[in-house]
């Protein structure tokens, strides 16, 4: 679990008026439809490179769901305070599925063990040097980066990333019109990558199905 001091300011703000949507799966269909403004996805130099925000009611589902303990009311607004109080995305590396790439991508450039476990450690603990998030004018670096077990993966890579303002006073995240999650690649030779989303995107997400807080 993630924690991240929370900061008084303008949350985002979740709305599930304009959307029918009945359960999980199709939930995770909305999300996954870049007309909706949620998902990026780029083709570049052989590889899908594709980064998808996860909304705060999502992360607090998952949460829930991943662990046996029982989470009393206070303590899922005390999560999904939290997660409001951050901007995650996750960010998915594969082989592109128009060209005639079927290699893991934990072997691209590998030529040796040592290059291998080297990969490993930088995309374990270490990605978040190459990604950063624009808003307002501002640059923030993310507080955390983890890629997620690749037991079901197959070819492709998950790595998570979260975000926090600078401090107290910082509203940019949640209130500029754009946000630009740029990543800086130094591992595939696919260069500097950009992924924009629309901030009335991200307010415009339907609320998780079944989801009950109190």
């Amino acid at each position: 679990m993630l924690f991240i001091k929370g900061f008084p300011f303008m949350l985002l703000v979740i709305c599930g008026c304009s959307h029918s949507i009945k359960n999980g799966s199709e939930y995770l269909k909305w999300l996954n439809n870049p007309s909706n403004g949620i998902v990026k996805v780029r083709h570049v130099e052989g590889f899908d490179v594709r980064v998808k925000f996860l909304p705060a009611e999502y992360l607090l589902y998952q949460e829930i769901s991943r662990s046996d303990a029982h989470y009393s009311a206070t303590q899922k607004d005390s999560l999904l305070n939290m997660f409001k109080h951050s901007l995650t995305f996750i960010m998915t590396i594969g082989p592109d599925t128009n060209d005639n790439n079927h290699s893991d991508v934990m072997y691209y450039g590998v030529k040796t063990y040592k290059d291998y476990v080297n990969k490993d450690i930088i995309m374990n603990f270490d990605f978040k040097q190459y990604i950063t998030l624009s808003a307002g004018g501002r640059k923030y670096a993310p507080v955390l980066s983890a890629m997620e077990n690749s037991y079901e993966l197959g070819l492709s890579r998950n790595i998570i990333f979260a975000f926090v303002p600078n401090n107290k006073t910082d509203y940019a995240l949640f209130e500029s019109s754009q946000l630009d999650f740029t990543y800086d690649d130094e591992l595939f030779d696919i260069g500097i990558n950009h992924f924009v989303f629309q901030q009335r995107d991200l307010q415009n997400i339907p609320a998780y199905p079944g989801l009950v807080i109190n």
